[in-house]
């Protein structure tokens, strides 16, 4: 399940891994869109918009300074939160795609006709993802904190209250795709890691992180 923190530790800023095609190839979101619901369910960080808000929040200023604003629309100088920390969310690998098993469409073309056909018909599915979350310190440059996260179709099971409710609020494929909701079930595990391991998980709570599942072959 997501953690949930005893204390907050700071502000986070939270982005995206370098390599796109990660979840591109999957016909997901950006990971980052669901980790700011996940960093938001569990109370451990505030969050500082630096994507599509700050944009909105830019155009806004823009707005104040060339037409003017209300009076007392506080949008001035010296008033954006900094961040204490960057969250860098990466997908190193998720593979949700079928392909035919290469003896059973030899074993099928020997044999040809219905039996043959059945055979070279068989396909095998491996589901499964790993994730890579870092947490650097912006004022030292320092990386704190960096945890793996794994898991495979098999674990569907596990943590379905956690990733439904996360998923669910993101969209992007993160809910309703097999793939999406292990990719997500990854990025928990992982999660749930780290701010154990920083001290922020209120001791014996449900989201206390679970051994790594065992990959499958």
């Amino acid at each position: 399940d997501v953690p949930h923190c005893a204390r907050k530790m700071g502000t986070v800023s939270i982005a995206d891994g370098d390599d796109p095609s990660a979840w591109t190839q999957n016909s997901l979101a950006p990971p980052q869109k669901l980790l700011r619901a996940l960093v938001q369910r569990s109370g451990c960080f505030n969050i500082v918009d630096r994507g599509t808000g700050l944009n909105a929040a830019s155009r806004e200023r823009a707005i104040g300074a060339g037409l003017g604003l209300q009076r007392q629309s506080n949008v001035g100088q010296g008033q954006i939160k900094a961040a204490d920390y960057v969250l860098v969310a990466e997908i190193q690998s998720a593979n949700g795609n079928v392909s035919g098993s290469g003896a059973a469409g030899a074993v099928g073309g020997l044999l040809g006709g219905r039996v043959g056909g059945l055979l070279g018909g068989l396909k095998s599915k491996k589901m499964e993802a790993n994730t890579v979350l870092s947490l650097t310190n912006v004022r030292t440059t320092e990386t704190i904190a960096v945890e793996e996260g794994y898991a495979a179709k098999n674990n569907l099971a596990f943590g379905a209250g956690g990733f439904f409710a996360v998923g669910g609020a993101v969209g992007g494929g993160y809910d309703n795709t097999d793939i999406g909701r292990i990719v997500t079930l990854s990025f928990i595990q992982a999660y749930s890691k780290m701010v154990t391991g920083l001290g922020l998980v209120t001791p014996g709570s449900a989201g206390t992180a679970e051994a790594a599942p065992t990959k499958t072959y």
